[in-house]
C-alpha cells in the first residue's frame, strides 16, 4: 500500500507541476464573443440545454456561485452554464470558472482559458473574488462527478464545505446553481472514490 500511496503522490505532483500559473488576464472577451453562436448551437442540439434563472444572480460585484457537477469525463454542466452566464450578462461581465488540474493542464483544452477557467485552489478562486468577478465553484468536484448513476438525483459534495469560508472571508453573496441532466450521458455503474481536492474542500 505504501508503494502505491508513493505512486499516486509521484503522479499528483506531476499534474500540479504542469498547472499552467493562473492568469485571469487570460479570459478573452472577444474570444467568447465570437465562439457564442457556435457553441450554444452544439449545446443546445447535443446537450438539448435550458437554462432558467439567471435573474436570480446580482446584476453586478462579486458572486460565488455554487454547483452540483455532473457528467463524468465530459461534464456539460460547466460549459452550459458558462455559455448561458456570458449571453445573459454579456461578455464583457468578468466571469471564471474553477477546473481540475487535469483539465487545465491538458493541451488541448488551453482554449478553455479564454472563456475563463482556472485551476480549482483557493488562491485562484481568492483572486477571482477580489477582482470584482463572478465564480462558479463545483465542491463536489470529482467526488460527485463519477457518482454512480443510480445517484444522479442526489447533490453530495463529500463533506466539502470550504466554499462557505471562501464566501464569508470575501464578503460575496453566494448563488446556488443546480444542474440536471449531465449524469445521464453516461453510465456510471461504480462508486467513486475522493481522488483529490478543490478550492471549495474545506
Amino acid at each position: 500500500m505504501s508503494a502505491l500511496g508513493d505512486v499516486m503522490n509521484w503522479t499528483r505532483d506531476q499534474v500540479v507541476s504542469r498547472v499552467p500559473r493562473a492568469d485571469l488576464d487570460q479570459r478573452d472577451p472577444d474570444y467568447i464573443r465570437d465562439q457564442l453562436p457556435g457553441t450554444w448551437l452544439l449545446a443546445s442540439l447535443y446537450f438539448r440545454a435550458d437554462v432558467t434563472g439567471l435573474e436570480r444572480i446580482p446584476a453586478e460585484g462579486p458572486v460565488l456561485l455554487v454547483g452540483n457537477h455532473s457528467g463524468g469525463n465530459v461534464p456539460p454542466d460547466t460549459f452550459v452554464f458558462t455559455l448561458a452566464f456570458c449571453s445573459y450578462f454579456g461578455v464583457e461581465r468578468p466571469f471564471y470558472q474553477l477546473a481540475h488540474n487535469l483539465v487545465v493542464s491538458a493541451p488541448p483544452l488551453g482554449w478553455l482559458r479564454k472563456f475563463g477557467t482556472v485551476a480549482a485552489n483557493h488562491e485562484n478562486a481568492r483572486l477571482a473574488l477580489e477582482s470584482g468577478a463572478a465564480l462558479l465553484v463545483y465542491p463536489g468536484g470529482d467526488y460527485e462527478v463519477f457518482r454512480p448513476s443510480w445517484e444522479r438525483h442526489r447533490v453530495d459534495f463529500g463533506g466539502r464545505m470550504g466554499y462557505v469560508r471562501l464566501a464569508r472571508d470575501a464578503g460575496v453573496p453566494i448563488v446556488p446553481v443546480a444542474s440536471v441532466g449531465g449524469q445521464e450521458s453516461a453510465l456510471y455503474p461504480q462508486p467513486r472514490a475522493m481522488a483529490g481536492q478543490t478550492a471549495a474542500d474545506g
